[in-house]
Order: C-alpha cells, then sequence, then structure tokens
C-alpha cells in the first residue's frame, strides 16, 4: 500500500460525492425551491456558493475521518491490522495533524468566503460549521465507547451537514427554510445510523438480527417523505422524475439487503453509495437534471470505492 492510497482509504475519499450530495439537496430545498414552489421569484441558485460549500464539507469529512483513524488506533490493531495507520503506512501524529488543518479549514472557508462576496459578518454560518465539527469531533472521540452513544452521534454528523449546507445556503440573503429541509435532515440521519448499525458489527461474523425491522425502516425513508416533496403529487412533469428516483433507490436497497449477513461490508459500501439515491427522491422534484446530477455522483462514488475503501 502505497502512501497516496493509504491516505485516500483513510480519508473515505470514495464517500466524498455522498457529502456533495447532501449538500446539495440541502441548497436545492432552501435557494432553488422558493423560486420554483413558491413565492419568491427572485431567489438564486449560487453555483459558486455551493462549490465552496462542498469543498468545506469535504475538509469537514475526511478530517472526521482522520481524526477518527488516528483516535481508534489500538482497536484498529486488534480488530482491523490492516489500515494506514496500525500498518505504519501513515503516521499517527501527522493524521492527527492533518486532521486539525482540515477541521479548521471547513469551519473558517465558507464563512470566509460569503464574508468576501457580501462584505458581511453571516454569524448564522459560522455556527452551523461549528456544530458540524463539534459532531464529527464528539463522534471521533466517543463511537468505540458505546452504540448508544455511537449511533445518535453518527446520525447527528449527517444531520448538521444538511443542516450546514441549509444556513450558508441563506448567507446570500436568496431562499428560505421550512419543515422540508429538516425532515429531509433527519430523515438523511436515521439512514445513517440504520446501515451504521450494520457497520458497528462488520468485524463480527454474528448475523444481523434486527434484518427486518432495519429493511422496512430503510425502505421506507423515501416512500414516506413523498408528500414533503412539496406539490410533487398534483404536477406530472416532477412527480416522474421522483418515482424513478424511487424505483432506484427500492432497487438498490433490495439488492444492498441481499449482501447484509453474507458481506456486511458489502452492505455498508452499498448503503453509503445509496445515499445519492436517497438525495435524489428529493432532488427529483427540480427535474431530470438535478436527478441525474445525484445519479452522476453515486456512480462516482461506486467508482472511487474501486480505489479507496467506503469504511
Amino acid at each position: 500500500m502505497t502512501k497516496f492510497s493509504a491516505i485516500l482509504a483513510t480519508g473515505r475519499i470514495s464517500n466524498l460525492p455522498t457529502v456533495w450530495c447532501n449538500v446539495l439537496v440541502a441548497f436545492l430545498l432552501v435557494q432553488l425551491a422558493p423560486a420554483i414552489f413558491g413565492d419568491f421569484p427572485s431567489s438564486i441558485f449560487s453555483i459558486p456558493l455551493l462549490i465552496v460549500t462542498c469543498i468545506a464539507a469535504s475538509c469537514l469529512y475526511v478530517g472526521g475521518c482522520f481524526l477518527g483513524d488516528a483516535v481508534d488506533v489500538e482497536f484498529d490493531k486488534v480488530n482491523k491490522p490492516t489500515r494506514p495507520i496500525p500498518m505504519g503506512v501513515l503516521d499517527r501524529n501527522s493524521i492527527f495533524g492533518y486532521a486539525g488543518f482540515l477541521l479548521s479549514t471547513g469551519i473558517v472557508l465558507p464563512f470566509a468566503y460569503v464574508k468576501f462576496s457580501t462584505g458581511a459578518f453571516n454569524i448564522p454560518t459560522l455556527v452551523a460549521s461549528l456544530l458540524l465539527a463539534a459532531a464529527i469531533i464528539i463522534y471521533s472521540l466517543w463511537h468505540k465507547r458505546s452504540p448508544w452513544i455511537g449511533l445518535p452521534c453518527i446520525g447527528a454528523c449527517r444531520f448538521f451537514l444538511v443542516l450546514f449546507g441549509a444556513f450558508v445556503a441563506l448567507a446570500t440573503g436568496n431562499g428560505w427554510l421550512d419543515h422540508t429541509l429538516f425532515i429531509y435532515a433527519f430523515l438523511v440521519g436515521l439512514y445513517t445510523i440504520c446501515f451504521a448499525s450494520v457497520a458497528r458489527s462488520e468485524s463480527s461474523p454474528k448475523p444481523i438480527t434486527w434484518r427486518k425491522s432495519l429493511m422496512a425502516t430503510m425502505l421506507l425513508l423515501p416512500i414516506l417523505a413523498l408528500p414533503l416533496n412539496l406539490n410533487i403529487l398534483s404536477n406530472a412533469s416532477v412527480g416522474i422524475p421522483t418515482i424513478t428516483a424511487l424505483a432506484l433507490y427500492l432497487l438498490w436497497m433490495l439488492g444492498a439487503f441481499r449482501k447484509i449477513n453474507s458481506n456486511k461490508g458489502q452492505f455498508v459500501s452499498m448503503s453509503l453509495a445509496g445515499f445519492c439515491i436517497l438525495d435524489a427522491t428529493f432532488a427529483a422534484q427540480f427535474g431530470w437534471p438535478w436527478l441525474l446530477l445525484c445519479l452522476a455522483l453515486f456512480g462516482i462514488s461506486l467508482l472511487l470505492q474501486k480505489w479507496a475503501p467506503a469504511t
């Protein structure tokens, strides 16, 4: 294993498209929904701000992965000795340093960009960055202690990722926040907790005894959210892409559940890439281009998994 491939694996680079997809849907719900479905025709979808937010979210995600692996090194020496730090390919102290740099960059970058572009100090942007970073750090430090700590914390990381995207999207004064955004954030967090409950037992040969309830929950998530996707039920041009995304999600997750007991790692990897299809059930209400963009990110995630493991 080269040092470069070790960094890619430690940073879980293959999961970055799922991070971007979560941020994208937050921007769509905050900035684009008012212009299409609401009473705010002047709302502007800011591509540069979206790109900056995705870069910041990437820094926070990779920094959190670095921090988690550096903290877990003693556990990994016993349970996952082939990881880069236990193998000695990467230096633990250096990874701690990279983690600190990336987390700091992720916190400061969107706040600085908003200040540079608008001339104003946007405190909600900074608070959203700090909340996401805090969730990441708490998860990295405490997640091995108990599933009652680890699972809610990892769910909180994705929940606050969505809110981070939403509050940065609002920083330019365009858009709105309504209940749909918060329900989407909750569903993303719950989806994360579901597959993370399997990931925690990945090194154990025992079967997943909660498979049926897990399957029911994960398959129902986007269906339960369907009526919340603004006015898709009354608009065929919006409803058809959404139903298409929903069908793709169900097919993908049914395939993932076929692997849950024979190959837990593959189930978790498929579920991680599946973030993009879950996101597509929300993005599709804005039209085919946004559905296709989510599916493209899904494909990129799968492609990257060939070079960097998702877990």
